[in-house]
Formats: C-alpha cells, structure tokens, sequence
C-alpha cells in the first residue's frame, strides 16, 4: 500500500528533474555550450566539416553557410579568435584534436558529406583527412597544405579531391588583383 502513493511521487519527481535539465539545455544553447554543441553536432547528416578556425577556417565557414551548407567545425583552441562567431551562424563547434578518431565520430563524420581540413599543420590536416576516410570511404577530402609539391603529390596518390597549397592559391589572386584592380 506504501508503494502505491510512493511510485506516483518519484515518477513526478524524475519527470521534474528531466524538465529542468531539459530547461538548463535550452538556456545554454543561448550561451553555446559545449554540450549543446556536441549533442546538435551528432545529430548532423549530409554536411561538411571544417577543422581549424583560423583566418581560412571562418572564412570557408562562412561561404558554406551562404551557400546553406550544414557545418560542424572543429577547433583545438577553445581561445580561438573566431570560436564566438563561427557558433554565431548557427555552426556547432567542437574542441579537440582533428586527428583524433573520437572528435571526428562526434563531428559525425561517418555522415558527413566532406571535410575541409585548414588548420595550420600541414600532418594534422593529412591525418585528420586520412582519418576522415577510413571511417566515411566516401567523403569528399579537400586539405590545405603549406607545401606546394607534397600538396600535389597527396591530391595524385591518396585520391584526395583537393590539396591547395595556400601561398600558390595566393600568389595568383595577389597578382591578378594587381594586374585588373578586381
């Protein structure tokens, strides 16, 4: 007979409990938690992920989301300069090493359609790529690499759609702004 009024009172109270936690959720995502992030990041499907959120990484984000792509990005530095505006467009962004399998997995790279590897690590956008591949063999791979040769030499023998070397990709926009004023 006690358990008859007992049952119906811890039912409430977990009831209770799951809105308030439920509620706090809600209210972080107005501050961008990490783990709003992570939970809207793993629910993610048919989208890019961008590693590294330097002056490149943003601006990629950026063009995505003009052209309203789904992005995950993935940060090491939860300092960086561009964190704040990144998770302003809407982007869930995630802290880690892009190297690492189980910051990938909550990128959902399984799902994703490409990754955009552009941080400043010529290896880690390489791993982070290779990585890539293994658990989504049909990803679109598109790296930055600072080294122009090893850049085309990874896009030929990894099957990789595309390694730009920044300072090449740059040296003809530096010289054709010059040259037409465009």
């Amino acid at each position: 007979a006690p358990l008859f009024f007992i049952l119906p009172i811890v039912g409430l109270v977990t009831i209770a409990e799951g809105v308030v936690h439920l509620g706090n959720l809600l209210f972080q995502h107005k501050r961008y938690s990490k783990e709003w992030q992570a939970m809207i990041a793993k629910t993610m499907e048919d989208h890019v992920v961008v590693c590294g959120l330097g002056n490149v990484g943003v601006r990629v984000v950026q063009h995505l989301r003009r052209f309203n792509e789904q992005v995950v990005a993935i940060e090491s530095n939860t300092e960086a300069r561009f964190v704040a505006e990144v998770a302003s467009y809407d982007v869930p962004v995630l802290f880690g090493d892009v190297r690492d399998t189980a910051v990938l997995s909550n990128a959902s790279i399984e799902k994703a359609k490409a990754i955009i590897a552009v941080t400043d690590n010529d290896l880690a956008n390489l791993e982070a790529s290779l990585t890539a591949r293994e658990l989504n063999p049909n990803i679109r791979v598109v790296i930055r690499m600072f080294d122009q040769n090893l850049a085309k030499k990874v896009e030929k023998s990894m099957g990789i759609q595309g390694a730009y070397s920044s300072s090449a990709r740059s040296a003809r926009l530096f010289a054709q702004a010059a040259i037409s004023g465009d």
